[in-house]
């Protein structure tokens, strides 16, 4: 199973980060082995997901100065798979690291 980041924050809260072992060039295999895994949950541990404020897929990557552009999708069947679990989607973009 993929890497797992918990912690307590401030307010009391839980929060979890979830990473599979594996990173594709692309972000749909990563996402499909998630739903496979979340589509599979039990009804107590499908039950605690949906008492969860925020579930969501964050795709972050580490931007440069090469390629000038490049582009990522998902079908549409993934997606449909996503809203069905109430699942949303982000975008992070980390800037090039200065180097000086």
């Amino acid at each position: 199973m993929p890497p797992l980041h918990v912690e307590q924050r401030d307010d009391g809260r839980w929060f979890a980060t979830l990473e599979t072992g594996e990173q594709f060039s692309e972000p749909e295999p990563n996402i499909t082995a998630f739903l496979n895994v979340i589509e599979a949950f039990a009804d107590p541990v499908r039950e605690s997901r949906l008492s969860c404020d925020v579930r969501e897929f964050n795709l972050g990557y580490d931007c440069g100065d090469e390629p000038w552009a490049f582009n990522h999708g998902l079908t549409a069947a993934t997606l449909a798979r996503m809203v069905a679990l109430g699942i949303s989607l982000r975008i992070t973009l980390y800037p090039a690291e200065q180097t000086e």
